[in-house]
Order: C-alpha cells, then structure tokens, then sequence
C-alpha cells in the first residue's frame, strides 16, 4: 500500500485491504482489495445509473446555439455576411435585412426546439418573387455556416441545424 505525506493509504481511510477475509461460511479467503474493488466498482455502477436515468436532460438545440439572444447575433452575422455575398447580393436589397431578420430569427427558434412559433408566410410563397436558384440557396447556407462558427457553435450543433433546415430547400428554390 503507498503513502501520502507519510501516512499509509489504509490509515487515511480506515480500510485495510492487505488482510484476507472469510465470505459467509465460506472456507476461502477474499483478500480485502477484491472486496474494496467490489465495493467501489458497485458504487460507480450505482452512482452511474442515476446520472444515466431520465433526469439528465441535454440542452435543447435551441438552448446550445445561445436561445434567442444567441440566434439573433447568428442571423444577423448570417445576413450581413449574404448582403455581401456577390452570388446572392442581388436578393438583398437595401432595407431587406431589417425587415426579415425578426423573421428569420424566430424561425430558428422554432426549428431548434425554441419557444417561438413562426406565423410568417408559408416558404414557397415568401421566397417565390425571389427566383433563388441552387446555387444562391448553396451561398445562403455558406454563409449562413460561418456565422454559425463565427459565433464558436460546435460542428455537431450546427449539423443539427443544417438537417432541420434541409426539407425547406424545396420550398424555397423555385
């Protein structure tokens, strides 16, 4: 057994566990470091599987890209960033962004488990006038993913969000 600060570890902790002990009526001897394993590893498992239960609750997504505070900084990084985008500028006239930031802003929310609820206009008729092709949609996410990392959201979160965004591609490039 070692020592800390001159002190044998079993007088630290009261257990002795170069002794040998009889189980029940057994005729054979169990040293005491199987018994204190035993011990500690049924006490890791024990403690283990409550942290494991249904009490622990991950964030929501919404709460890991920084809740509406968080997603307001994303979108309006994401728009000032689409504003200057050559590939999609032309879709940012001057004003836009003002007026669909709120928009935008409560559709992730709503998307990433948030407590809002989006009441816009449905996505095929709010981006009809558009006339947004492939690869304007392809930019808008570029830049829509360095805002996400300007904003230091982890990779498995932003994919997260990429995936719910997904189905609305075919609503939206017309």
């Amino acid at each position: 057994m070692g020592q800390v600060n001159g002190m044998k570890v079993e007088d630290m902790t009261g257990i002795r566990t170069d002794t040998n002990f009889r189980c029940g009526g057994s005729k054979e001897l169990v040293s005491g470091r199987r018994i204190a394993f035993a011990v500690g590893l049924a006490l890791w498992v024990a403690l283990g599987a409550g942290c494991a239960g249904d009490d622990f609750k991950r964030p929501s997504l919404y709460q890991r890209l920084g809740g509406k505070g968080g997603l307001t900084v994303i979108v309006s990084d994401w728009l000032a960033r689409a504003a200057a985008d050559a590939r999609i500028a032309r879709h940012f006239p001057e004003g836009v962004t003002d007026r669909i930031r709120p928009a935008l802003v409560t559709q992730l929310c709503e998307l990433s488990d948030g407590p809002c609820r989006y009441q816009g206009r449905e996505m095929k008729s709010a981006h009809a006038a558009l006339r947004l092709d492939g690869q304007a949609y392809d930019a808008m996410l570029e830049a829509l993913g360095r805002a996400l990392d300007q904003a230091r959201i982890p990779a498995a979160d932003s994919k997260a969000l990429f995936e719910r965004l997904a189905p609305l591609r075919k609503e939206i490039i017309t």
